[in-house]
């Protein structure tokens, strides 16, 4: 009798982790996956950091999730121009400013920039001056 109530005692011990493992398996990924992208452009000045979110990781499908400085997460179109422009300014470390509601990236032209400032000012003698 003692053998029959160990072999029960096993099996319900094993039928309980069985469906513990299930269900945090089940739960976990679902949580941190963007089901849908928001199509439409939100202003620059909200983000503060980005993650992509790749379909061959478990999650449905591809996406860019900003984060906002109020902790918010917005699902994006990584294939959106938007969408890789803000990218792309925060991986510059935000070297991008807002003028008049136009992103503007300075990091390209900042030597261009620099070399005008110079001649401007007389440091540098302008091309095609003798």
């Amino acid at each position: 009798m003692d053998t029959l109530h160990s072999k029960i005692l096993i099996i319900l011990i094993l039928g309980a982790v069985l469906a513990i493992c299930q269900v945090s398996a089940a739960s976990r990924n679902p949580s941190d996956c963007c089901l849908s992208t928001n199509q439409k452009k939100f202003p620059y000045r909200l983000i503060s950091s980005y993650r992509q979110q790749d379909s061959s990781s478990g999650c449905n499908i591809d996406a860019v999730v900003f984060t906002t400085h109020k902790n918010r997460h917005i699902c994006a179109p990584p294939n959106s121009g938007w969408a890789k422009k803000y990218m792309d300014c925060l991986r510059k470390q935000m070297s991008c400013t807002i003028v008049s509601g136009l992103l503007l990236d300075f990091t390209a032209h900042w030597e261009l920039l620099t070399l005008q400032a110079a001649v401007l000012a007389g440091g540098l003698p302008a091309s095609g001056a003798e």
